[in-house]
């Protein structure tokens, strides 16, 4: 593993380099591994998660006085959601030093949204052990700050499924076929991921913690992408 490498991309260095290779291991790994008690990723990824809950919150609140609260927890659920996570983690490149288990791997586990989001929450674990919150803040600023600016331009929609339907019904007469992909996480806290397509052609992906979720971001993201495109 190029430490190095992994730090340039990342932008910030580890005082305990061990934490990093942490935070890169699945968990497929340490299983298939011939030392069993050899820590995978799955603590870090779950203090991980905690952190960017609070660094998102954080750089919302101190950056737009005028959000209230129920706005807020929007945004954040937003930009901290799988999709999010997984393509910073895609951005990042995590996908070519994570190190998974001969059967995760063969099943394209080095390109799995649910891998790729954990693992991203587990580099941003391992930087606040190392070197603290506002560290671990630099961090998800940084490679998140695109999603962060997209959500707070976009605002919040109260159904943007509808309004998406409506929209794909009006330009192209066809209804949007929304499919859940993927379930990962444990059944008190799971995640959700959702395509949503428009006659065949895969137009958005969102995740959240139950399928309506899932849908809403896939809907959110698609809504996005066609305003980009100018309809």
């Amino acid at each position: 593993m190029n430490i190095a490498l992994i730090e340039e991309s990342l932008g910030t260095n580890f005082q305990n380099t061990a934490l990093l290779v942490e935070a890169l291991c699945h968990s497929s790994f340490t299983n298939e591994a011939s030392d069993p008690s050899r820590p995978n990723n799955e603590r870090l990824e779950f203090l991980g998660d905690a952190v960017l809950g609070v660094a998102v919150a954080d750089e919302l609140f101190r950056t737009d006085d005028a959000l209230n609260e129920g706005t807020l927890t929007v945004l954040r659920s937003q930009i901290v959601s799988g999709h999010s996570l997984s393509g910073a983690a895609r951005r990042l490149k995590i996908g070519e030093f994570l190190a998974f288990g001969k059967g995760e791997r063969n099943n394209g586990g080095t390109n799995k949204d649910s891998n790729l989001a954990g693992a991203f929450e587990a580099l941003v674990g391992a930087v606040f052990v190392d070197k603290g919150f506002r560290a671990a803040c630099d961090v998800v600023k940084r490679w998140l700050s695109e999603e962060i600016k997209i959500a707070k331009s976009s605002g919040v929609k109260k159904d943007p499924k509808t309004e998406y339907q409506l929209i794909t019904q009006s330009l192209f007469g066809e209804t949007p076929v929304y499919t859940i992909t993927e379930n990962a996480g444990p059944d008190h806290a799971p995640t959700f991921w959702s395509e949503v397509s428009v006659g065949g052609v895969i137009k958005g992906r969102g995740s959240g913690p139950s399928k309506a979720a899932a849908e809403r971001f896939a809907a959110i993201y698609a809504l996005k992408e066609l305003k980009k495109k100018g309809g």
